[in-house]
């Protein structure tokens, strides 16, 4: 809300902790993930319209001064439940200070996804590459926790199960097939 706090958070470093978070949670075990604020300014049902309901609080949307606008951190969630919501956590691939690098399995318990970032300050620029093995093929790729989804490069294979994959902050997200296609 354009606070100048130094405790405060970019609306981008917030979207992107939403994202990493709701991961580590799943990895952790947390199958429902409610984002919410306990001094939400709605004291009954008539003044709802004026604080715009539950989350006008959460961090999901701005200030009663910046006009209640959703915020980065809503929209980073919302492509996080549209492309993962299906899935659940399955493995640590990897999880170490170069890389978080996680399986994911869709409702019949298939390996679907892997997903991977740098575990490091969300303000820090750079990618490195990271390696890793996985039986599966990459499909498709993309990343989490900006604004908007955005495209991201497919991870090289190379030798038999030997991943190379470029990984920023921001979670990139790689459909899996059982078989190349």
């Amino acid at each position: 809300s354009g606070t100048a706090s130094p405790v405060c958070l970019s609306e981008a470093a917030q979207a992107l902790y939403a994202v990493r978070g709701a991961l580590m949670l799943a990895r952790k075990g947390l199958q429902r993930l409610t984002w919410f604020f306990y001094g939400n300014q709605a004291t009954d049902a008539a003044s709802w319209p004026y604080v715009k309901g539950l989350f006008s609080r959460s961090g999901l949307r701005s200030s009663a001064a910046a006009g209640y606008q959703l915020k980065q951190s809503y929209y980073a969630l919302k492509d996080f439940m549209a492309s993962l919501g299906a899935t659940n956590f399955q493995a640590v691939i990897r999880e170490d200070h170069d890389a978080f690098v996680y399986l994911l399995a869709n409702g019949t318990n298939l390996a679907s996804h892997i997903v991977a970032w740098r575990p490091i300050d969300a303000e820090t620029s750079g990618s490195i590459n990271v390696t890793f093995t996985s039986s599966s093929f990459p499909v498709s790729a993309w990343s989490l926790g900006y604004a908007s989804m955005r495209t991201a490069s497919l991870p090289a294979v190379v030798a038999t199960n030997q991943w190379t994959m470029s990984i920023s902050v921001y979670p990139t997200v790689v459909a899996l097939s059982p078989k190349a296609i």
